[in-house]
């Protein structure tokens, strides 16, 4: 199937288009992961500083604890409530992120919650009877709980951690992709580039080069040169046709117009001749007719030879008019075979000449 350049063109063209829409459709849906993945980095972040702010609420109970084992009074425990329900709020935050879908993390938190409350409620149920909240056995068990709410804290963190290398992996597989993407398409284009130059060299430069070629030659003249092109598309094969057709109509144009100016010269010299000819004819024809008229009867022999010359100088006079009614120049070859150079017996046909272009 023989496939038009302009359709070429434009399935390369579509070609490339498809591949690049496809490769951008690539880096988009990337560039969009890693902005979730991004957005979660910065979520992790903004949790583990709301972290640092509930272990800070945390040391700060612990204190108000401490103090009010040694201190029972009302100002106190209204600071240990009020620190206890900014807590809390830490806490409704931090369930609001969208890393509270993963189930270690929100096993860890709940585990922190759960010891953070039985901190609270043994608080509350020692804090109205200041001689069962000072018993050591008392504290003891507080103080495990603190404890273990500091491991809870490390181990959140910890887990936390984890997500962020691991989005941040994500975000580097992306990002080494989305290079891969660019880099192939950069040398995918490139090499459909080289393509594209190798075949519009082929397809156009070259039998364009073959063209300018025999544009020339018919500027010098030369017409019966024809244009050999094996391999060239369709429309580029339909301008050599129509060069060469042009090439052949100059060619007749021109053989045309000698032909004319040839019969032209010939005219005109036909002309000439038969001007400066028919004048002595005249004189001569006259001559022998007056001769044949007035001695004619005496002398037999005379007048056969003035008619001889009367029916000869005619015979010149009708040569002369063929000759400036000449259509076309039609030669004989009267050459010997003894002749030195071929055509030294070529002749005009006057009579043929003379005869009027058949169609």
């Amino acid at each position: 199937m023989n496939i038009s350049f302009t359709n070429k063109i434009l399935f390369s063209f579509i070609l490339v288009t498809f591949l690049g829409i496809l490769g951008n459709l690539f880096v988009i849906i990337k560039f969009g992961n890693i902005e979730l993945t991004t957005k979660s980095i910065l979520e992790i972040q903004t949790a583990l500083f709301t972290i640092s702010e509930m272990k800070k609420n945390i040391r700060l109970e612990e204190k108000l604890i401490n103090y009010y084992k040694g201190k029972a009074d009302t100002v106190t425990y209204n600071r240990f409530v009020r620190t206890t329900h900014s807590f809390n709020r830490l806490v409704k935050d931090f369930r609001f992120k969208t890393f509270w879908a993963d189930n270690n993390i929100r096993r860890a938190m709940n585990r922190i919650i759960n010891n953070h409350n039985d901190v609270i409620s043994k608080f509350n149920s020692r804090a109205l009877r200041a001689k069962y909240f000072k018993t050591p056995m008392f504290m003891k068990v507080i103080n495990r709980k603190l404890g273990t709410l500091h491991k809870g804290f490390s181990n959140l963190i910890s887990l936390l951690n984890n997500i962020t290398e691991n989005k941040l992996t994500e975000v580097d597989r992306a990002t080494r992709f989305m290079d891969s993407i660019v880099i192939f398409l950069l040398f995918f284009t490139s090499f459909v580039s080289i393509i594209l130059c190798v075949f519009i060299t082929k397809s156009i430069l070259v039998p364009f080069r073959k063209l300018l070629v025999g544009i020339r030659l018919i500027g010098e003249g030369q017409f019966d040169d024809t244009i050999d092109v094996a391999r060239a598309d369709e429309e580029v094969l339909e301008l050599i046709e129509a060069f060469q057709e042009m090439a052949r109509q100059l060619k007749k144009y021109r053989d045309n117009l000698i032909e004319t100016e040839r019969l032209k010269a010939v005219n005109m010299l036909a002309t000439s001749v038969s001007h400066e000819v028919n004048n002595p004819l005249m004189i001569i024809s006259g001559t022998a007719e007056y001769m044949r008229t007035i001695k004619g009867d005496k002398d037999n022999e005379l007048k056969e030879k003035m008619e001889a010359i009367i029916d000869e100088v005619q015979r010149i006079s009708s040569i002369t008019k063929k000759l400036s009614r000449i259509k076309q120049i039609i030669l004989d070859d009267y050459s010997l075979k003894s002749s030195a150079q071929p055509g030294d017996g070529s002749l005009v046909n006057i009579e043929d000449s003379a005869k009027e272009k058949k169609k």
